[in-house]
């Protein structure tokens, strides 16, 4: 019976102390259903530099900034002539999230271009 109260215990105070990914991944367990995977808090700056923009994409500077330029990506002025870019904003565009994300292009279904008539032909 002490044993009992002793888990008892803990559960609760796990609850008490547990955030709301914790709850709900507990919740799931108890109700023997799969828990979705809890994602790791990202921790540094939540706005990046130009430069931590492209390389957090994997892209080169010139290709960032045509993105920034078509509006693609949205940036934050901080002061008159400086910005940064919001991380969550790179991170929906790169899962193909967000307002700055196009459709993907449909397969051309134009026919191949036929070779043009050489003077021997005509």
């Amino acid at each position: 019976m002490a044993n009992e109260r002793n888990v008892t215990e803990a559960i609760l105070k796990a609850i008490l102390t547990a955030n709301a990914q914790q709850k709900t991944a507990a919740l799931a367990a108890l109700e023997s259903r799969p828990a979705e995977p809890i994602r790791p808090v990202e921790t540094g700056p939540l706005l990046l530099s130009g430069a931590a923009a492209a390389k957090r994409l994997g892209v080169c500077k010139n290709t960032f900034w045509r993105l920034l330029h078509e509006g693609r990506i949205r940036r934050v002025e901080v002061s008159p002539g400086c910005f940064r870019v919001p991380r969550t904003d790179l991170d929906d565009f790169a899962a193909g999230r967000g307002p700055g994300c196009r459709p993907p292009l449909p397969p051309s279904r134009s026919p191949r271009p036929q070779p043009k008539a050489t003077l021997d032909e005509a």
